[in-house]
């Protein structure tokens, strides 16, 4: 984009900054493990922290104080112009 942009061009070169984050997933937790190289040896772990995830998940539901996975925010910034920016800096 950078090769095609002229301060005295007739198009400016705009970039919108941005940041798009989320609470958690549901693969939040095996996806860290395994980056780490934790390998579980037999299945019986799994099944247990799947157990009592999903009681957990019952006990927030029936308490009213469950929330769905995954919220996702994404925040715009305030866009900057290439052609403002390179007549600041010349």
């Amino acid at each position: 984009m950078m090769r095609g942009f002229r301060i005295e061009g007739e198009r400016d070169l705009v970039f919108v900054p941005l940041g798009i984050n989320y609470d958690r997933v549901l693969e939040d937790a095996a996806c860290c493990a395994r980056s780490i190289g934790a390998r579980r040896a037999w299945a019986a772990p799994g099944t247990v922290n799947t157990l009592s995830f999903v009681a957990r998940n019952l006990r927030l539901i029936l308490k009213s104080e469950w929330h769905r996975f995954g919220y996702a925010c994404v925040n715009f910034g305030s866009p900057v112009s290439m052609r403002a920016y390179c007549g600041s800096r010349a």
